[in-house]
């Protein structure tokens, strides 16, 4: 019975996960969102589309960093911060989680 228990624990701790995972990149699209309205109309972008690409320039990618920490109240560690973290939605939605699991 104990065991069953702990695997109904499991289960409901991964879910949790995925919602907090979902929440983070709707989170971080809205901010990307923001950033590109201030540009010139443009094509809808994915999860995994590369922010560069799509026109988001290195001033953009600054005032994005700025917004995530504002909005998930969290501090970025210079470590993480690069074009690796900030190329994509899923890469900043990834990087929010790394962040809060090291909290």
């Amino acid at each position: 019975m104990q065991e069953r228990s702990n695997l109904q624990v499991e289960a409901m701790y991964h879910a949790s996960n995925a919602a907090a995972a979902s929440s983070t990149i709707e989170t971080v699209a809205q901010l990307v969102a923001g950033i590109r309205a201030k540009q010139a109309p443009a094509a809808p972008l994915g999860p995994a589309d590369s922010l560069t690409d799509a026109g988001v320039s290195s001033l953009d990618m600054v005032n994005l960093m700025l917004a995530v920490e504002a909005s998930f109240d969290l501090f970025i560690p210079s470590e993480m911060i690069g074009p690796e973290s900030f190329r994509s939605i899923d890469s900043i939605a990834s990087m929010v989680e790394t962040i809060r699991a090291r909290a």
